[in-house]
């Protein structure tokens, strides 16, 4: 006689799970899950975004780079942009700025201009209203390809009451103001983009689109005692709907040691904000170039010691490889901090990086090889740009 089968007796977790289902819901473990990440192009800001070497900004989310000025936010932009295409995606760019350059493009970030959905909305309503024409009409063509979008910045659209006043005369009447909108309203363009935020945070997950959000830096004024900076798009709602905040800053400049030409920048970078990992890191020593883009492995060292992956030696500026990661072997190298990580590195230990075998970083790294090899060329000078709000606190 045929045995039959024990039915398996359900867990608690089995019918919480079919609960959510049956009530349109998830449990929070499959809520909070990122679809997919986003290369930055850099594996130590991978790590800052996402606690992934091969990681990078959360996709699905809004994510905001801000900074001061030529301190490499819309640099790190085309970035995004060029990886969201790598991936079979759609790039967007919101060039509010009107700034934007198709050679700049595919040198620094490897954006595919032809490929490159570009538009020039003025107001903060016209960016909503963009946004969610050109993905509802992506949408409809291609159900499940990443979107990337880039606004670039935010800091420079005004509200559509302003706008309108442009068309008034040099000395309206009372009734024109009107009949334009009315006059300046406290918080006007906070309360604008507030709005839009709280309707596109939502529009964006359920599409599969990701928000880079560029934003400016300000000084406050009047401001004593503190920090005076703050950022100048749209208020504080930027602040709380962006899921990953980055601030950046350009203390050093790189330029050719033979012609003094001006190169690059390097970077700082730190999470303002991340819910997808540790808050607060900083990561130093980044470089871009402008005419061959970021270096892959700027920043790396850092990144290697705040994960535990090395620690330093005996002797100044040596390091070893920690287990499990130097899979049983003795592993030691010299290098600074200041430097790029010597790609020989990751070839003799690819899992330093979560890469299964060398050719998988030689791979990464061979489309950055120019922006790898010009750092021999290149002079680093101070740029005169305080950045000493990277390292504590700030209102921004």
């Amino acid at each position: 006689m045929a045995k039959v089968a024990k039915k398996k007796k359900k867990t608690d977790d089995d019918y919480l799970s079919e609960l959510a289902n049956d009530t349109g819901g998830q449990t929070l473990e499959e809520a909070g899950l990122v679809p997919y990440f986003i290369d930055s192009c850099n594996l130590a800001v991978n790590y800052l975004m996402s606690g992934k070497f091969f990681g990078g900004f959360p996709g699905g989310r809004i994510i905001e780079s801000f900074g001061a000025e030529a301190s490499g936010k819309s640099l790190l932009g085309y970035c995004f942009l060029g990886s969201v295409q790598k991936m079979g995606g759609i790039g967007v760019h919101l060039d509010c700025e009107r700034a934007s350059s198709a050679d700049f493009a595919a040198r620094c970030g490897h954006v595919d201009p032809k490929r490159l959905l570009t538009y020039y909305p003025v107001t903060l309503e016209q960016v909503e209203k963009k946004i969610v024409i050109v993905v509802k009409k992506i949408r409809e063509r291609f159900s499940d390809r990443p979107i990337g979008i880039m606004w670039d910045s935010i800091g420079v659209c005004p509200c559509d009451r302003e706008l309108v006043q442009f068309d008034l005369s040099e000395n309206p009447t009372a009734t024109q103001i009107k009949d334009a909108g009315g006059r300046e309203k406290p918080g006007e363009r906070a309360k604008a983009a507030n709005k839009m935020l709280r309707s596109l945070n939502p529009f964006l997950n359920n599409n599969n689109a990701t928000l880079y959000v560029v934003n400016q830096t300000r000084q406050k004024i009047g401001i004593m005692m503190g920090n005076p900076e703050t950022t100048s798009g749209g208020g504080e709602a930027l602040k709380f709907y962006a899921s990953l905040r980055i601030r950046t800053g350009a203390p050093k400049e790189f330029v050719d040691k033979k012609t003094k030409m001006p190169l690059g920048v390097n970077m700082k970078v730190k999470n303002k904000k991340n819910r997808h990992f540790s808050p607060g890191i900083l990561i130093e020593n980044v470089p871009l170039f402008f005419s061959q883009g970021i270096n892959p492995l700027g920043g790396l060292l850092q990144a290697l010691l705040l994960a535990g992956r090395v620690e330093g030696g005996e002797g100044k500026g040596n390091y070893k490889v920690n287990e499990p990661w130097a899979n049983g072997e003795k592993i030691s190298f010299r290098s600074t901090l200041a430097n790029p990580l010597d790609p020989e590195v990751l070839y003799r230990c690819p899992f330093l990086v979560d890469a299964d075998n060398a050719d998988q970083i030689k791979e990464y790294l061979s489309e950055w090889n120019e922006a790898i090899q010009v750092v021999d060329q290149a002079e680093e000078i101070d740029a005169g740009q305080d950045v000493s709000h990277l390292i504590g606190s700030d209102n921004a």
